[in-house]
């Protein structure tokens, strides 16, 4: 994996890190990348805040039986 570099501007920049679901990540199949692209979120998430930069989480919140996917 090629380690990305946060070079930002600030107070225009933060990172949003939009609906990452266990559920999704612990199925099997494993979604193509499973292992880097967690790694790729936790290493740019580590990146904005040692910048003190914001990091804003996005998740998608239902009741257990609601028809997610459909």
């Amino acid at each position: 994996m090629t380690a990305a570099v946060v070079k930002a501007a600030p107070l225009r920049a933060g990172l949003v890190i939009v609906d990452v679901q266990s559920g999704l990540f612990d199925a099997q199949p494993r979604p193509a990348d499973a292992d880097a692209v967690i790694e790729r979120i936790n290493h740019l998430s580590r990146q904005a805040r040692e910048a003190e930069l914001p990091v804003i989480v996005v998740q998608h919140d239902a009741p257990e039986a609601s028809p997610v996917f459909a």
